[in-house]
C-alpha cells in the first residue's frame, strides 16, 4: 500500500511517525538503520515529501512496535 503524496493521510502518517519517534526516544538515524533505509528517507516521510511503500511501512511499524494500521490510519 502506498499513501498518495500531499494527501491528508500522508501528512497524518508523517505526524504519527514523528510522535512515535519522540515518545520512543529514537532518532531518525536509528530508525533508518533498523529499517534499512536512509535517514533522508525518514525525514521525507515525516515532512510528507514522500510516502513509503507497504514493505517499508511494515518495517517501520515493526521497529516502533506498532501496527501498520496505526501508522496509516491512526488506530
Amino acid at each position: 500500500m502506498v499513501i498518495a503524496k500531499n494527501n491528508n493521510s500522508s501528512s497524518e502518517f508523517g505526524q504519527r511517525l514523528s510522535e512515535l519517534l519522540k515518545s520512543s526516544n529514537i532518532s531518525q538515524r536509528k530508525l533508518a538503520q533498523k529499517v534499512g533505509i536512509t535517514e533522508a528517507a525518514i525525514s521525507r516521510y515525516i515532512n510528507s515529501d514522500r510516502t513509503p511503500n507497504g514493505k517499508i511501512i511494515g518495517s517501520i511499524a515493526n521497529a516502533l512496535h506498532v501496527s501498520t494500521d496505526y501508522l496509516i490510519y491512526g488506530h
